[in-house]
């Protein structure tokens, strides 16, 4: 260990551990702490324990054998309300402390500064155990030339299974290791002895001493590889919930696709929706069941965002600033990683439970919309950012020249959790129609009339800040099919060519019982004469 490492963890308290090693001294109150957290003597020793001589708490060595540095336990009393337990050095990149390394064939890599210290106490003969600096400790940067042929086993917190971003890192922990050589990569269940934090010293804890290492061996042994892809009978029941975020209308963990032409409210209904969620309040009569900040990409502008949140201030608001919406100053292009880092640290930091991308044609400038390549890469970012943060995705999208899907590759729509699409009459008058036409874990097929109002009802012009809401006669009610969309999912539904003309039409609707105008036979046979070509039918899967 460096003195400049030692100093560097100390700075950030404000003191500096004594340098002599006659001074590092640890105190019985702080070495009963460590006993109670299955941590040996052997192992206390190993660490490099010892008392802030000032009072401020306990430091502990960590080392990959090439880097060193001193890690600071805050006590109980001294830290803010969910604060860190421990403080890293600033200015340094998390590595791998080695505290067990003899060069085995197998490792286990434990999670958090005790646990791992509690896994080195215990751990069977013939076994490496390195501790790593919270769920995502090991990064790009990270050296793990040493995992090359070896077999190696991670233990994270027990929440593994119900916490999104705990999840997305042991996902891609597992990824490096193996890119970097590992035989195999096993994730080990604990046993959610004391909450859904628990930790490998918190279960150790729970066992007599005597049993630990028979109990730690029995965790490895029934560790799974993280690479495999079949779930067991236990492994689905123990999948998390489906948790709703607005109820009835999007989802936690998901990503949400959001179609439209021009001038049918996209960017009214998300921010909409976005300032429910930032404020806790129902979205017409649905409830919020998870309030929390959102994130805004903005790629569209901010003037007429601004606008926009103002007239929902005013009106559902009391007039009070919606200040958990943090809109970006300009797009964020999925395809860029410098982005969505900049975006994934944001939405970690504040907490974000939802993210809005407005829309995806300006964060995207040059991406080719049919191609399912190019959109695979932005969905692939969407992904990988709702399962790094575990928050919510939605997706602004413009659709094809019919209306009816979103533009471009069928794939953006296919590969989301809920779809839908808004729809505005030919004239562009009326409310617009939101069709929910796709819900992965739920019904589809819902209709809602959507309304513009303006915030001064006397401005005949329309110009003043205005925002959406369901439509008097509607009440948030499912609507009636129109009379076109009927006729285009029948001829749909009967498997008829696109370019099957009005007579065809007729013949199949008269079969069937159906009474409809020439006109309205005409516009179906329009819509699906002239949709694109990579847009799928309106017929159910």
């Amino acid at each position: 260990m460096t003195a400049d490492a030692a100093m560097g963890a100390a700075s950030i308290m404000g003191e500096t551990p004594a340098a002599s090693n006659g001074h590092k001294q640890l105190s019985p109150a702080d070495r009963q702490l460590l006993l109670d957290s299955a941590i040996t003597p052997e192992i206390i020793e190993a660490s490099g324990a010892f008392t802030d001589p000032n009072g401020r708490g306990l430091w502990l060595r960590w080392s990959d054998g090439v880097t060193a540095a001193t890690i600071l336990r805050i006590p109980k009393h001294m830290r803010k309300p969910d604060g860190p337990k421990y403080i890293w050095p600033g200015g340094q990149t998390t590595y791998l402390d080695k505290i067990r390394d003899t060069g085995a064939d197998k490792v286990l890599i434990v999670e958090g500064v005790g646990q791992h210290l509690a896994a080195a106490s215990y751990a069977p003969p013939g076994w490496d155990v390195f501790g790593m600096w919270g769920c995502d400790g090991i990064h790009a940067k990270t050296d793990l030339s040493w995992a090359a042929g070896k077999d190696v086993w991670l233990s994270v917190d027990a929440d593994r299974h119900t916490n999104g971003k705990v999840a997305g890192a042991v996902g891609r922990v597992s990824a490096l290791l193996r890119d970097a050589g590992a035989e195999s990569v096993r994730v080990t269940d604990l046993p959610d002895a004391a909450g859904a934090h628990t930790g490998m010293d918190d279960f150790l804890a729970t066992v007599e001493p005597d049993g630990r290492t028979a109990a730690l061996t029995d965790l490895i042994e029934k560790a799974r590889d993280d690479d495999d892809v079949f779930l067991s009978r236990d492994d689905l029941d123990n999948l998390p919930a489906v948790e709703p975020l607005i109820e009835g209308l999007i989802n936690r963990r998901s990503i949400v696709w959001i179609s439209g032409r021009y001038g049918t409210y996209k960017t009214f209904l998300a921010l909409a929706w976005a300032c429910c969620i930032a404020t806790g309040q129902p979205w017409e009569g649905r409830a919020v069941r998870l309030q929390g900040p959102v994130v805004y990409v903005a790629a569209e502008g901010q003037a007429g965002l601004k606008d926009r949140l103002r007239a929902w201030e005013l009106t559902f608001n009391g007039g009070r600033k919606v200040d958990r919406i943090i809109p970006t100053k300009r797009g964020l292009d999925p395809r860029n990683p410098k982005h969505m880092a900049k975006l994934t640290r944001k939405i970690k930091k504040t907490g974000a439970v939802l993210v809005v991308f407005d829309t995806l044609h300006r964060c995207t400038p040059g991406m080719k919309e049919d191609s399912s390549t190019e959109q695979g890469v932005a969905f692939g970012a969407f992904q990988k950012l709702k399962d790094d943060t575990g928050c919510t995705v939605a997706v602004l999208a413009h659709t094809g020249y019919g209306g009816e899907h979103a533009r471009g590759s069928s794939s953006q729509e296919d590969d989301s959790d809920d779809a839908y699409v808004i729809k505005r009459a030919d004239n562009g008058l009326g409310p617009r129609t939101l069709i929910r036409t796709k819900s992965k874990e739920g019904k589809d097929g819902q209709r809602y009339a959507l309304v513009l109002k303006n915030l001064d009802p006397f401005d005949k012009d329309g110009e003043s800040p205005a925002y959406v809401t369901l439509a008097d006669d509607a009440a948030g009610l499912l609507m009636a099919e129109t009379k076109v969309e009927q006729i285009v999912r029948v001829m749909d539904e009967a498997g008829l060519p696109d370019e099957t003309g009005r007579e065809g039409a007729k013949r199949l609707l008269k079969d069937q019982g159906i009474k409809a105008g020439t006109d309205d036979i005409g516009k179906a046979v329009k819509i699906r004469k002239t949709r694109e070509e990579n847009d799928p039918p309106l017929a159910p899967d």
